[in-house]
């Protein structure tokens, strides 16, 4: 009977052990991704957090604003806003500063110039869809003037409307250019599927020593 009566007590505090588990708090340690939406009216563009709530994204993206301020959009949905610091329109480069970043993921830059044939992802919000990954290659690891960007680079990674100023990132993970547009060509402007992304190396000198501690 002794021992019937310590199992039965075992049982009864191991389940008042469970109950107390599940109800105590769990850390939440999910933290969102660096990939953000931005928002301006009816319009949208991406940008990428590199480190205390500063942006980087295209200036096409960033002229659109409403008084210098767009709504950002994180993964899990919530919303907080940012403020333009500036945007430089010949290499199509801006940043911006989030007014809410904790829990905000940090993508690493890497001050570089994308190596040809090196596998790339382009990380933005194309169209009606929202944080999306496109795989690709950089085409030529020479950077000169597309179009109207000063200093650009192709890559066959596909860039839709809405992914402008998101990240190109590598194999590493790293920020290595910013998503610009796509080249067209032909009679009715067809899109050729390839690419134009503005180096990190552009960036980094545009953003000057002021926040080179967070490369």
């Amino acid at each position: 009977m002794m021992k019937i009566g310590i199992l039965a007590a075992l049982v009864v505090a191991a389940i008042f052990f469970l109950r107390e588990s599940q109800d105590s708090p769990i850390e939440d340690t999910h933290r969102v991704g660096s990939t953000v939406r931005l928002m301006a009216g009816d319009g949208h563009g991406s940008a990428t957090h590199i480190g205390s709530g500063y942006l980087l994204t295209a200036a096409h993206v960033a002229e659109n604003s409403d008084d210098g301020v767009m709504r950002v959009k994180f993964d899990d949905g919530s919303i907080t806003t940012a403020d333009v610091l500036w945007y430089n329109e010949a290499y199509d480069v801006a940043l911006m500063r989030l007014k809410k970043f904790d829990g905000v993921q940090v993508s690493s830059v890497s001050c570089r110039v994308p190596t040809q044939g090196e596998t790339v992802i382009a990380r933005g919000n194309p169209l009606m869809f929202e944080f999306t990954s496109m795989v690709g290659h950089v085409s030529s690891g020479i950077a000169k003037t597309i179009g109207r960007w000063r200093s650009a680079v192709p890559v066959d990674a596909v860039v839709l409307p809405g992914m402008s100023g998101g990240g190109l990132f590598d194999s590493a993970g790293s920020l290595i250019a910013i998503n610009v547009g796509t080249l067209t060509m032909g009679p009715f402007g067809a899109l050729t599927g390839v690419g134009v992304v503005v180096p990190a190396s552009v960036a980094c000198e545009l953003m000057g020593p002021r926040i080179a501690g967070l490369l």
